[in-house]
């Protein structure tokens, strides 16, 4: 301690007041200080053989010859600082260590297993509080788990005011996340002196990346759409990398000419990263497109369902929203058959396996359920087709977003009628109207 502050630390005890002659970390800024002290002594060689966090130093090389070298200097600058180090606490010349939760190896890098021992044996929470807890500690191996965004949804969901209530939904993704993390691969150590991969698929309301080298995978990024997601640039800058994408007007982006305002700002975003585009059909886009499009993505939420409308609530898209849309669930309760089915799911939740009732919306599958009556498909299609999200898609597009988000029984007969359309799409220019005239003869 600086003599001028000892007497600031002072406290009191039954014996006596006394005070800190070495800084002890209980004070505010402790731990700052002692980090900002470690980085001084070791400043030379952090990042090139070795890393310090608060009393943690690791010292990794590539052979036993310059790891013994290695020592020395770091010996060398404690001993002129007078820092010491506990024998007891230390290993050397190990091919495997622990360091701050997580293994590292020759391998890569993998999670602790006692820390993920510490996981499996973590009981249901049962407070807001407790629940942070357990996102906390899951969100530090996040990279290690492919969808853990989405996954983790749900229960992030609950941590709003007035949010935290159990269901089904949550349960099952309490345990999803929790056997996710006791799966998790071992990911290897990024070599600079390589190129890197990005391979990213986004829909309307998500986006899922890999980052590898050579094939193998280095993080894992999924998350619902949000403003200024930059995981990777220290990664990235610097280094030339190819990105993969399955949507192909992408790749001639930087071939063409530049002169909307969303272009102009996508540009100024990529200044000074070395890359190239290039095209990946989504078949063979299989991972990013699976964590950019998981299903747990369309569910229904209640604060989205209160704040947007069910419609587009399962869309997962925040647009205007028509007055007809809450009619769906007004139809639905007064409808015989749907209302005796709601009546059963108020009584017991489990009585019929394929419905579900979420802020009295009658789902089917996990999708708003549709009647056939009230020309409900008319509206839909006109939605999906002519609404703020449809933009007049042609007829493939249009059946691929009402399957999407409508699978219900009284939309399977409308999608395969819609593929006896193409026929005709195929020989006559089919206006918008034409297109709901012939629906509403089905």
């Amino acid at each position: 301690m600086n003599p001028a502050d000892v007497h600031k630390t002072a406290f009191r005890t039954h014996n006596g007041h006394y005070e800190f002659l070495v800084m002890p970390f209980g004070l505010t800024n402790a731990p700052s200080t002692f980090q900002s002290v470690m980085n001084d002594v070791l400043r030379d060689y952090l990042r090139k053989f070795a890393l310090v966090f608060f009393d943690d130093i690791l010292v990794y090389s590539p052979s036993m010859e310059a790891h013994l070298d290695h020592l020395e200097k770091v010996f060398q600058k404690l001993q002129q600082h007078s820092l010491k180090v506990k024998h007891s606490k230390c290993s050397f010349g190990v091919s495997q260590v622990e360091y701050l939760g997580h293994v590292i190896s020759r391998a890569g890098v993998a999670v602790d297993p006692a820390k993920i021992e510490c996981i499996k044996n973590w009981e249901k929470p049962q407070t807001i509080k407790g629940l942070r807890r357990f996102l906390g500690l899951a969100g530090y191996y996040r990279k290690y788990v492919r969808n853990f965004g989405i996954i983790a949804k749900t229960l992030t969901d609950m941590l709003k005011v007035g949010g935290f209530q159990w269901s089904s939904t949550s349960e099952a993704a309490f345990e999803e996340l929790k056997q996710a993390l006791m799966s998790t691969p071992v990911l290897p150590l990024p070599d600079f002196t390589k190129e890197f991969v990005v391979e990213y698929d986004a829909s309307g309301i998500g986006i899922g990346a890999i980052l590898s080298q050579e094939g193998h995978p280095i993080a894992y990024l999924s998350k619902a759409l949000a403003p200024r997601h930059v995981h990777w640039r220290p990664y990235l800058l610097g280094n030339h990398f190819k990105i993969y994408t399955d949507h192909r007007t992408i790749q001639y982006f930087l071939n063409q000419k530049i002169s909307t305002p969303s272009q102009q700002r996508w540009l100024l975003k990529l200044v000074g990263y070395d890359y190239s585009i290039h095209y990946k059909t989504g078949k063979t886009n299989v991972a990013p497109d699976a964590l950019s499009r998981k299903e747990e993505l369309h569910g229904v939420h209640s604060d989205v369902i209160s704040k947007y409308g069910n419609l587009y609530a399962s869309t997962g898209i925040s647009s205007p929203v028509h007055s007809y849309i809450n009619e769906i669930q007004a139809t639905c309760l007064k409808d015989m058959e749907a209302g005796e089915i709601i009546r059963q799911l108020e009584q017991d939740p489990t009585s019929e396996p394929q419905y579900s009732l979420v802020n009295s919306q009658l789902l089917y599958k996990g999708m708003i359920f549709v009647l056939k009556s009230d020309n409900w498909r008319t509206k839909i299609i006109h939605e999906f087709h002519n609404g703020y999200c449809g933009g007049h898609a042609g007829v493939h597009r249009t059946q691929k977003r009402v399957a999407r988000f409508f699978p219900g029984p009284a939309c399977t007969r409308i999608l395969r009628q819609l593929l006896q359309l193409v026929i005709l799409v195929n020989k006559i220019i089919m206006k918008p109207s034409t297109l709901l005239a012939c629906f509403n003869q089905m």
